[in-house]
């Protein structure tokens, strides 16, 4: 997660930055909101956070008492376009290599005829 900005908050800021992200003032996600909208662990989001697969901020709570992350919705986006990309890209090779069987075992049956 290195080069990731981290924020020091004591306890006011961070009931400002919750008031900003509920009122859409400040787009993110929570950690826990990113992996149910990916259908992943939250492990996975930590992971790929580490990895830059997922960008996000870093906030530190004041007194040493945690951090939380805020996701950027369109990382998340792109995600979930990049797998529904993948998934009709799969579909279509399913299909193109159930025609080439189609058209092998046409061959085969026509060949069979002709030595009849």
């Amino acid at each position: 997660m290195e080069g990731t900005p981290i924020h020091d908050l004591d306890a006011k800021s961070l009931e400002h930055l919750i008031y900003m992200v509920r009122t859409n003032r400040i787009q993110g996600l929570t950690v826990q909101e990113a992996a149910l909208q990916l259908g992943v662990s939250t492990r996975t989001v930590f992971r790929w956070l580490k990895e830059g697969k997922v960008e996000g901020e870093k906030w530190k709570l004041s007194q040493g008492i945690g951090y939380f992350w805020l996701i950027n919705p369109m990382s998340i986006a792109k995600i979930l376009v990049r797998k529904e990309v993948e998934e009709e890209m799969r579909k279509e090779l399913d299909e193109l290599e159930r025609l080439r069987a189609l058209v092998k075992r046409r061959k085969r049956a026509g060949q069979r005829k002709e030595e009849i």
